[in-house]
């Protein structure tokens, strides 16, 4: 689910920054791309990490 959200904030991203959408209103985007980014990374690792 998060690799999702991680490819959809991809796109709308794109979509809006290629629309003219400055970058302080894209910020907030940006940071949850970042964090979904990070999830993504530890929900990926975290199984053989513990194995």
């Amino acid at each position: 689910m998060v690799d999702l959200s991680v490819a959809g904030l991809l796109v709308a991203l794109r979509f809006l920054a290629l629309r003219g959408v400055s970058k302080a209103e894209l910020r907030a985007g940006t940071r949850l791309l970042h964090l979904c980014g990070l999830l993504t990374l530890a929900l990926n690792t975290a199984e053989p990490l513990l194995a």
